[in-house]
């Protein structure tokens, strides 16, 4: 069989040589908003959820499997081998089709072996492996190697059951209904989540290690108030962090463009997440989805998107301290609601109009430990 895919990776053409004398063409269709709108056969939806599936009728359980289809009960074990026999082509476990020719289902991003079951390539995010939790060492495995609780609908992370990503008014794959954009994955605070306890964790060390910062800041905005309790007040940033922050990376958003994700440029061009952070070797940016108001109060549509240079590294003797200084930057950006010109004002570096300059003075302010100008 051939495959061929689009800019996010989705499936959107399949040719199989076996079947007639001269091959079979399937297409896939995909919605505005992500959602699959055909497997290639005649998919129905009510309430965003799949009733008929290739012409049959079918129901699905809680992690999202077809259990009937057509009249008949179907039944499978844990990490998806079917009970039985049937025919392929068709949605199967958690959401996956399940490919006639080579009898692995598709996940959007990856193919998943129901037999062994494990993936057949490896977690492309390698930071999603964290030292606390060893299952995530294994770069195949299905759902953290807990199909009975979690599930994986795109083959990238796995997540609470019924959390239908299906959902065509949910662009943040969180399964509430609450995008209204073209966007990839984002990652919903509160979650124990590994890549934001690993921000929280930067962070934390940055302030420890730079009392001049802490100082300052602290001066200018509720930075880490704590009750009684020892825990953050409701209105501090590192509470905010803690609580309503939404996270994403460039590989979630590979093929879409700053536009996008309401990030528009002076002159009015545009380019891909991916050309963005080549182009200027930023650690990250800040979103803020089309229609909220970039210079308004901050919103829980915030995104805080990560690039190669946080990810992986920038050279830095120290990796997690300029991971910390990369977060607390973008999270003035999201506790204050201001632009890089704005903020450096607000800071006392100067007027600086051109943001890109205005971004690069705060880093190294915050790289100075914040020294008075």
């Amino acid at each position: 069989e051939q495959y061929a895919y689009d800019s996010k990776g989705r499936r959107i053409w399949k040719f199989d040589p076996s079947v007639g004398t001269s091959g079979q063409e399937t297409w896939y269709f995909v919605g505005a908003h992500g959602e699959r709108l055909s497997d290639g056969g005649d998919d129905v939806k009510f309430g965003n959820k799949l009733i008929r599936s290739n012409g049959a009728t079918v129901v699905r359980d809680r992690v999202s499997s077809v259990v009937w289809r057509g009249g008949t009960a179907k039944s499978y074990y844990p990490f998806g081998e079917e009970l039985g026999s049937s025919a392929n082509n068709g949605v199967r476990f958690a959401t996956y089709t399940r490919d006639a020719g080579t009898g692995l289902d598709y996940a959007e991003q990856r193919y998943f072996n129901s037999t062994l079951s494990r993936f057949m390539s490896s977690d492309l995010f390698t930071h999603s492996a964290v030292s606390g939790s060893p299952a995530s060492w294994n770069r195949y495995t299905y759902a953290a190697n807990d199909p009975i609780r979690f599930q994986d609908q795109t083959g990238s992370e796995e997540c609470e059951e019924n959390c239908d990503l299906d959902n065509d008014d949910d662009d943040y794959g969180d399964g509430k209904g609450n995008g209204n954009n073209t966007i990839g994955k984002v990652t919903r605070g509160p979650q124990n989540n590994p890549l934001l306890d690993q921000m929280r964790a930067a962070l934390n060390k940055f302030w420890d290690s730079s009392q001049g910062c802490r100082e300052v800041l602290t001066g200018l905005y509720n930075i880490d108030r704590k009750k009684p309790d020892g825990s953050y007040s409701q209105g501090s940033l590192m509470y905010k962090l803690e609580y309503n922050t939404n996270v994403s990376t460039v590989y979630d958003q590979l093929g879409y463009t700053m536009d996008d994700l309401g990030v528009h440029s002076d002159d009015g061009s545009t380019e891909t997440v991916q050309n963005f952070f080549a182009r200027t070797g930023a650690a990250a940016f800040v979103s803020q989805k089309p229609g909220d108001d970039p210079q308004g109060p901050p919103t829980a549509s915030n995104i805080i998107v990560l690039g190669p240079n946080y990810l992986w590294g920038n050279g830095s003797t120290d990796f997690q301290l300029f991971q910390g200084r990369v977060i607390l930057h973008e999270m003035l950006h999201v506790y204050t609601g201001k632009n890089d010109t704005q903020l450096a004002d607000k800071l006392g570096l100067g007027v600086i109009p051109n943001g890109t300059e205005a971004s690069a003075v705060i880093s190294n302010w915050l790289r100075g430990g914040c020294a008075k100008q």
